[in-house]
This record gives structure tokens, C-alpha cells and sequence, in this order.
């Protein structure tokens, strides 16, 4: 395992931008405002030199991470949304400084945020709410967040 101690280690994470509503849709894709709010994130991260993005199997997480992605000419990897916390924590671990991207959901954002230290966002995200990145970094142990807002 690599002594992470003194070296900074940065994560965005974001929750996929606004959905279809398709009664029985299990993985429905993107409204016109969720991909346009997808090329804003893509416009934000425009100057962060990000080493990997990282999306569910789910659509609407892939498609918000791809503008991002393609702009970095780097592939979207794919993560286990059941298994986000130990993601988190394998890539902490690890030691990679990043800067990466993880494209999440509402139910797993909050939890992915606590596994990488920040403790204040407990709370289940309101599934109306869209559009919040949160930069964690994360250096000798201790977390800190920058919270800000992208697209419409």
C-alpha cells in the first residue's frame, strides 16, 4: 500500500445530471437538461487535469460523465454502485493523487463523500436536486470539501 500521509489526493464528485421519466424505465437516459448540464460539468473540469472519470453501469451516470471524458480523451471506467463506499476506499488507498471524477447517484454520493472523510454530508441527497460538485482533497488524514454548482 502506498504512504498516502504526505501526498494531496483530490476526487470531484457529482451525482448524474437530470433524467428521462419513463414509467418502467429502469435505466433511462438523459432529459435535454440533463445533457446539456452534462457538457457544462465538461466546460467546468475544462482546466482540471483529471487522470480517470469514473460512472455506474447506469446510463444516466455515463452519459453525464462522457462530455468529460471525451474532452480529456480518456475512457469512462465503470465502478459497482452497490460497492461505491469500497471504491472510494480502495482508491485512496492506493495512493493516486488524481485529480479524478466519480459520476454517482442520489443514494450513493452521500456515502462515497463520507468514505473519503466528509462527515457533514450525512444526509440523503434530494432526488430533485441536480447539478452539485463536490471537490474533495484530502491530504495527512484529514478531508476538506469546496462545494459548487454547474449548469442550468
Amino acid at each position: 500500500m502506498a504512504d498516502n500521509k504526505a501526498q494531496t489526493q483530490e476526487i470531484y464528485f457529482v451525482r448524474h445530471a437530470e433524467k428521462m421519466q419513463t414509467p418502467g424505465e429502469r435505466d433511462p437516459g438523459l432529459t435535454e437538461t440533463g445533457q446539456r448540464r452534462a457538457e457544462a460539468l465538461a466546460t467546468l473540469l475544462r482546466d482540471v487535469p483529471l487522470q480517470a472519470v469514473y460512472a455506474t453501469a447506469y446510463q444516466r451516470t455515463r452519459l453525464t460523465a462522457t462530455p468529460t471524458a471525451t474532452q480529456k480523451l480518456l475512457p469512462v471506467q465503470q465502478y459497482d454502485a452497490r460497492e461505491s463506499v469500497a471504491f472510494v476506499q480502495q482508491w485512496l488507498q492506493s495512493g493516486q493523487p488524481g485529480p479524478i471524477l466519480v459520476v454517482g447517484h442520489s443514494n450513493t454520493l452521500p456515502e462515497m463523500l463520507r468514505a473519503a472523510g466528509i462527515a457533514e454530508s450525512a444526509s440523503e441527497f434530494d432526488e430533485s436536486l441536480y447539478g452539485d460538485l463536490y471537490k474533495v482533497k484530502i491530504q495527512g488524514g484529514s478531508a476538506t470539501v469546496q462545494k459548487s454548482r454547474f449548469g442550468e
